[in-house]
C-alpha cells in the first residue's frame, strides 16, 4: 500500500473518533468549547475513507485482475469478521450488561440486519455498530462494483458512477456514495499518470480546500460531495505523486485504521465512564484535555484490536 495513503486512513480514522468524541463526551457531562467548531467539519473523515476506498478498489482491480466472486470474497474477508465481532461483543454486552448502556435495547431483528449490512436500508436510523453505516454503504458499492466486473469490465468507472446516480435518485440513497467513483477516478489518474507532475499542488490545494471548509456556517452535509469529496480526491491524487513517508507511527495508524474506526465506539464511552469514576471534574480546560486523551486512547485501543486480533484472524483466513 502506498504509506500516504495509509497517513491519509489514519487521519480520516482520527477526524471521526474525534467527531464521535465531542457527543459522547458531552453526554458524561465533559463537553468542550474551545474545539466545537472542528466537531462538524471533523466528519469529513467519512469522506475521505470513501474516496479512498473507490482509488483502492480500481488500483488493486487494475494491478492485480480478478473475477468478480473472487473480488467479492477479499472484500469479504477484509471487512466483515472485524466487524461482526465487534457487533457480536456489543449484542452481548447489551444482554448480559444492560446498565452499562444509555439507549441501546436488544433487537433480533436490528441485530441480524446489522450484520446483514442493510439495518439502514430496512428502516433503522443505525446499525448496532453506529459507524457500521457507512460499511453498509461500502458493502453496497463492493455489491455493484463486482457486478460490472461481471458485465461490463471496460467501463467500470461510468457504469459504477451511473448505478450509484441512480440510487441516490431513486432510491435516497446518501449522495457521498458518489465519492467511491470519484476515488475510482483518482486511482485511473494515478495509474496513468494523470496530475504526476502537479502532485503537490494537487495535495496542497486539497488540503488547503478541506481546512478552508472549516469556515463555512451551513451544513456542510448538504454539499459535502463538494466541500469535502472534491477536497479528498485532490489530496488522495497528490499524495500519490509526492516523495512518500517513510513507516513510523502515521503509517502503524494507517493500518489499524479499520480497528481505530470500529473499536472507538466501544472505547470513548469506556474512557469516559472511567474519567467520571476518578472523580475528574468537568472544568471547560478538563474537558478539553479529556477529549484529546480520549483521541489517544482510541487510537491506542484501535492499534491493539489491529495487532492483536484483526491481523491475526486475516492471517487464518
Amino acid at each position: 500500500m502506498i504509506n500516504n495513503i495509509q497517513v491519509l486512513r489514519a487521519i480520516a480514522a482520527l477526524n471521526i473518533v474525534f467527531y464521535h468524541a465531542f457527543g459522547i463526551g458531552a453526554s458524561y457531562g465533559y463537553a468542550t468549547q474551545a474545539l466545537e467548531p472542528l466537531m462538524k467539519w471533523a466528519a469529513n473523515g467519512v469522506d475521505i475513507f470513501f474516496v479512498i476506498s473507490g482509488f483502492v478498489m480500481f488500483y488493486v482491480q487494475h494491478t492485480h485482475p480478478r473475477t468478480p466472486w473472487e473480488f467479492f470474497k477479499n472484500r469479504i474477508k477484509r471487512i466483515v469478521p472485524l466487524y461482526w465481532s465487534i457487533t457480536v461483543a456489543c449484542v452481548l454486552l447489551v444482554l448480559l450488561v444492560p446498565s452499562a448502556f444509555r439507549q441501546s435495547e436488544f433487537n433480533l431483528q436490528h441485530s441480524v440486519l446489522s450484520l446483514l449490512f442493510v439495518s439502514r436500508f430496512a428502516g433503522f436510523d443505525y446499525p448496532v455498530l453506529v459507524p457500521g453505516w457507512t460499511l453498509e454503504l461500502e458493502m453496497l458499492f463492493y455489491v455493484l462494483l463486482a457486478l460490472v466486473i461481471a458485465v461490463n469490465p471496460r467501463h467500470v468507472i461510468v457504469s459504477v458512477t451511473v448505478l450509484l446516480a441512480a440510487g441516490v435518485a431513486l432510491a435516497g440513497i446518501p449522495p457521498l456514495v458518489l465519492e467511491f467513483p470519484l476515488g475510482m477516478l483518482a486511482g485511473w489518474c494515478y495509474v496513468n499518470r494523470v496530475g504526476a507532475a502537479h502532485g503537490k499542488s494537487l495535495f496542497v490545494a486539497g488540503s488547503a480546500l478541506l481546512v478552508a471548509s472549516i469556515l463555512l456556517q451551513a451544513d456542510p452535509d448538504i454539499w459535502r460531495l463538494l466541500f469535502w469529496g472534491l477536497p479528498s480526491f485532490l489530496m488522495v491524487l497528490g499524495s500519490c505523486f509526492i516523495a512518500q513517508v517513510k513507516k513510523g507511527l502515521w503509517v502503524t495508524l494507517g493500518s489499524a485504521s479499520y480497528g481505530i474506526y470500529l473499536i472507538h465506539t466501544l472505547s470513548l464511552p469506556v474512557f469516559y465512564k472511567f474519567v467520571r469514576w476518578i472523580g475528574v471534574s468537568g472544568h471547560v480546560a478538563i474537558n478539553e484535555m479529556s477529549l484529546v486523551m480520549c483521541v489517544i486512547f482510541s487510537a491506542c485501543m484501535g492499534v491493539c484490536t489491529y495487532r492483536f486480533y484483526e491481523r491475526p484472524l486475516g492471517r487464518l483466513l
